[in-house]
C-alpha cells in the first residue's frame, strides 16, 4: 500500500523565514466556476470507446465544474521550506523528499520562477459510469513528461493542520485507465500541455474505488501533476512519486470539493 501520509506534504504550504513560520491553507487559493459550454470538454482519439453511449449525470446539479490551478507547491532551499512564488524567481530548488536538485529535461537546475509559472484549468464532467477530465495548461517546464494522479477523500477532507493531513483519504490512482497506461503527457517546447482522460467507475490503480461521478459522489478529490526527472524510471511500472521519490516532482494540484 502507498504510504500516503508522505504524499505531497508540501500542500501544508509552510514557509519558514528568520525564525517564524507562516501557514497558508491552500484551499483559499481555489477559484471555482461553472463551465457552461459543453464543447469545452474534448474527446481525443482513444477516449471515444470509453465514452460511447455515456449519459451526462446531473446528480446534485454538478454536471460540469471548472477549477483553477494551484501551482508552485512548496519545496526546499538549503533545507528551508519555501513557497516558490514568494521568493526570488532565480532561487534554485531542491526536492523535499530527497534533497536533490529539481532538474528540467535538458538537465538545468529549475528555478522558483520556472516552477511557479504553471497556469491552467481543470474542467470535469460527470458521465455514467465515470468522470471525464480535461486539463489545459501553460507555463509548464518545457518538454517535461508529466504524470497525473487522482486522490479522493471522505469528509472532512484533506486537512494540512492535522499531524497526518491524509487521515481521511479513500483512494489514489492514475488519471484515466487504472493500469497507469495513459496518465502522462509531454509539455511542448513552449511549456503548453493538454490532457483529456475518462476515469471509469471501478478500482483505482493504487488503492480505493472511483465512484460513478467524482463530482457528486466524493466529498473532496485532487488532481496532482508531477514532472519526470531526467534519467529516472518512467512508464506504467512507475507509481506515484511517493513510491519512486527520485522519479518525479509534484508541481501543481487542482482541488474539487
Amino acid at each position: 500500500m502507498i504510504h500516503t501520509s508522505h504524499y505531497y506534504n508540501h500542500q501544508q504550504i509552510l514557509m519558514k523565514t528568520k525564525g517564524f513560520s507562516i501557514g497558508i491553507i491552500f484551499l483559499v487559493l481555489l477559484v471555482c466556476t461553472t463551465c457552461t459550454k459543453d464543447e469545452a470538454l474534448l474527446t481525443p482519439d482513444g477516449e471515444n470507446s470509453a465514452l460511447k453511449g455515456a449519459k451526462v449525470n446531473n446528480a446534485s446539479g454538478k454536471q460540469v465544474r471548472q477549477v483553477s490551478i494551484i501551482a508552485g507547491l512548496t519545496v526546499d532551499v538549503d533545507s528551508e521550506t519555501i513557497i516558490p512564488f514568494l521568493v526570488d524567481p532565480a532561487t534554485l530548488l531542491y526536492y523535499r523528499r530527497t534533497g536533490l536538485p529539481i532538474l528540467a529535461p535538458d538537465g538545468h537546475h529549475v528555478t522558483a520562477g520556472e516552477f511557479s509559472a504553471a497556469e491552467g484549468t481543470a474542467v470535469v464532467k460527470c458521465r455514467q459510469p465515470g468522470t471525464q477530465v480535461m486539463l489545459k495548461l501553460s507555463g509548464l517546464i518545457p518538454n517535461a513528461l508529466y504524470r497525473i494522479w487522482i486522490l479522493t477523500f471522505k469528509e472532512p477532507g484533506f486537512n494540512p493542520q492535522l499531524p497526518n493531513p491524509f487521515v481521511y483519504i479513500t483512494g489514489e490512482g492514475s488519471l484515466g485507465p487504472n493500469d497507469r497506461s495513459r496518465n502522462t503527457f509531454r509539455a511542448s517546447a513552449n511549456g503548453n500541455g493538454t490532457i483529456v482522460r475518462f476515469i471509469p467507475e471501478g478500482a483505482f490503480s493504487e488503492f480505493g474505488f472511483a465512484e460513478d461521478c467524482l463530482l457528486s459522489d466524493v466529498f473532496e478529490w485532487h488532481i496532482v501533476g508531477a514532472f519526470q526527472q531526467p534519467g529516472q524510471p518512467h512508464g506504467p511500472d512507475v507509481g506515484p512519486p511517493v513510491s519512486f521519490p527520485l522519479s518525479a516532482v509534484e508541481q501543481f494540484v487542482f482541488v474539487f470539493r
